[in-house]
């Protein structure tokens, strides 16, 4: 994970991007409020996606490229408009996408 650095005397926030990850998820990871960005892609990630994802305050989140199973988190809904993209593509997910997001 980055630290928070500073640039242009800016504070820039956490990006959590993480390329050896294998199993779970870490629990608290969508928790942690000031990550601006998640990268999980690309990742030996082979589990259920959290229930807490919509506590996240990331503007981009990429879960694409995994095993990822079951159903689409309905927290999901909780994100509304602080999120700008959310990449899911190429998993095993169920269901549908929860109505909030993107609004």
């Amino acid at each position: 994970m980055s630290q928070e650095a500073t640039k242009n005397g800016k504070s820039q926030v956490d990006t959590y991007l993480e390329s050896k990850i294998v199993g779970s998820i870490p629990e608290d990871l969508f928790n942690k409020q000031q990550l601006d960005a998640i990268f999980l892609n690309n990742n030996q990630l082979d589990s259920d996606l959290l229930q807490n994802l919509g506590n996240s305050r990331a503007s981009v989140i990429n879960l694409a490229n995994k095993k990822f199973i079951g159903n689409i988190p309905f927290s999901l809904g909780y994100i509304g408009s602080r999120v700008r993209k959310i990449l899911v593509l190429n998993n095993q997910l169920t269901g549908c996408i929860p109505e909030g997001v993107g609004l």
